[in-house]
């Protein structure tokens, strides 16, 4: 989940049919190995969307808008990345 949180720090809010399109072919794929999407299924919208919900109740730096789509608030914890005042 961590790359879909850079995902929406790069390109700001983003629907989850947007996020699976904008994500790289491997992060699809790795889903599949790992046994997430299920036996030669990919991501569905709606289980993305699931995934990103349990994120948020467990304080990660994310948000749902309410058009329905979802935002980085925050650095992702352990994070190496710096901001602009950080890196000056």
């Amino acid at each position: 989940m961590a790359e879909v949180h850079d995902l929406l720090l790069e390109a700001g809010p983003l629907s989850v049919e947007d996020i699976l399109d904008k994500l790289p072919s491997g992060w699809v794929e790795a889903t599949r190995r790992y046994g997430k999407a299920g036996d030669g299924k990919t991501i569905r919208p709606a289980k993305l969307k699931e995934k990103l919900n349990v994120r948020i109740d467990k304080g990660r730096p994310l948000t749902e808008l309410d058009d329905g789509r979802f935002a980085a608030t925050d650095r992702w914890p352990g994070s190496k990345t710096l901001s602009d005042e950080e890196a000056a």
